[in-house]
Order: structure tokens, then sequence, then C-alpha cells
């Protein structure tokens, strides 16, 4: 009942602009912090006969009434500020996690089957010099025989030398440096297969257990060779799909993951190749 007779009198005594009287009693006092507080539509910004009360009051309150109103409004400014602080982390949160981590993750991903293409592409070149470090010694076996076909030797050197020249760089692999590559070793191959052939009219070479040795070492080569080929393809395959998945490929083209070539099939490459002598 106080409370109502209390807002009865202000609204009255707001139509007349008088102030005196109202007292600051205590119960009034706390009334009116309340209406502060749950902004009250008398509040004192919405109010100028209440501000004149609020002045009044606090010449007799000793600023009682506005130090509470002054922490009240400082109280409103921290939490707005909270209230900014967290929609502002909310919408960085955002960010992160619908663009940022997405971003992070392709391209973590494509590093990974990169470096796995990469690593493939070691072990090919590590069976292709195992064979290129072969051949001088086969090449020295069949020359102490006399009367060898020179030319086929010749040809077998040279196709070595050619494709030992031939080198590519992993991170700058096109189509046509592979094409390249590929192409070279392959003369090293077919000059091998002519060799193969001439040796046939030499049974005593045939018969040398050197030659036999290297004849062995030779053909396990040329499976590796077959087998780390196909490995490499199936990694270069996996990471292309993998690129061109959306949105990695955008993700792909911003950083500079380029397609990976294949190595292409050659007639007869459906069976197995085979180095006899």
């Amino acid at each position: 009942m106080h409370y109502t007779t209390q807002m009865m009198q202000i609204r009255k005594n707001e139509r007349s602009n008088s102030i005196m009287k109202l007292s600051p009693d205590t119960q009034t006092l706390q009334w009116f912090i309340l209406l502060f507080k749950t902004n009250w539509p008398f509040s004192i910004q919405n109010s100028p006969f209440l501000v004149k009360l609020a002045t009044n009051w606090q010449q007799q309150t000793n600023g009682t009434l506005f130090e509470i109103i002054a922490a009240n409004k400082n109280k409103s400014k921290m939490n707005k500020t909270v209230k900014t602080l967290l929609i502002a982390g909310g919408i960085l949160l955002g960010i992160y996690l619908f663009l940022i981590q997405p971003v992070i993750g392709s391209y973590n991903g494509l590093v990974q089957k990169d470096e796995k293409v990469k690593a493939q592409w070691a072990q090919v070149e590590n069976v292709y010099q195992r064979r290129s470090d072969l051949i001088p010694n086969l090449v020295n076996t069949v020359k102490g025989y006399a009367n060898f076909e020179k030319e086929t030797l010749t040809q077998v050197i040279e196709a070595r030398s050619k494709a030992t020249q031939t080198t590519i760089d992993p991170t700058k692999m096109t189509p046509e440096t592979l094409k390249q590559f590929q192409s070279n070793q392959d003369g090293l191959s077919s000059a091998l297969g002519r060799l193969m052939v001439v040796v046939e009219k030499y049974p005593e070479l045939k018969a040398n257990q050197n030659f036999l040795e290297l004849q062995s070492q030779l053909e396990g080569t040329e499976n590796r060779i077959t087998t780390e080929r196909r490995l490499f393809n199936e990694s270069a395959n996996d990471y292309n799909t993998y690129r061109r998945n959306f949105p990695r490929n955008i993700i792909a083209g911003w950083f500079g993951f380029a397609e990976k070539p294949y190595f292409t099939a050659q007639a007869g490459a459906d069976t197995a190749p085979k180095v006899e002598f």
C-alpha cells in the first residue's frame, strides 16, 4: 500500500510540479531506487519532475541516491561491454569454425597426400637407379666374349646415359616432364630387350655364372619398377581425387597444389617385364 500511495503522490506532484510535498523517507527512497533499477517508465531519464526530485533527495540524503544511481549506470555500461565482447567472440568463433578451420584442414590434407606422392616418386627413382647401376657390370661381362655385336652394346650404353640424365623435381612435376622421363627409361628397356635377342646366339655367355646373377638381379629390378610405378599412380590418383573435391579445389588453387601426372601404360604392359638372356 505504501508503494501505491507513493506512486500516486509522485504522479500528482509531477502534474503540479511540486517537490517539497514529498519527503525522502527510507521506504520511498527504496522504491525510487527500485524503479530506476528496473527501468520503470517513471525513470529519471523520462521525467523532468523525477530529475528535480532526485536532485532534492540528493541534497537531503548526502548524495546516497545519486551514488547508487551512478553505480547502477556503471554496471549497465559494463553489461553492455560484456555483451559486445560476447557477440564479437561469437562472430570470431563462427569465422574460425566455418571458414578458417576448413581451410586449415584441407591444406593439411593436401600437404600429407602431396608428401605421399613425393615419397612414392622417390621409390620409383630408386628402382630405376638400381637398374642403371646393374648395366655397367652387364656390359663388361658381355664384352668379354669375342665377336659380340658391339652395336647392341653401344645402344645399351647410350640408352642408359640418356635415361640417367633425365631427372624430375617432384615439386615441379608435369605431364610433359614425366612423359619425357618415361620415354627415356622405356628406351633403355628396349635396348636391353635387343641385347636379350643377341645373347641367345652365345650359349657360353648364357652359362656364365656372373651373367646369370646379373640376369636374376635385373629381372627382379624390372618387376620392382612395374610395382613402384603402379603404386605411384595410385598415390597420384588419391591426391588428385582429394584435390578435385569442393572446396579443396579452390584451396588447392590458392596454395599452388597442382594436379599430378601418371605413368601411362604401353603395349605389352599387361604382362610383367622379363629379362632373359
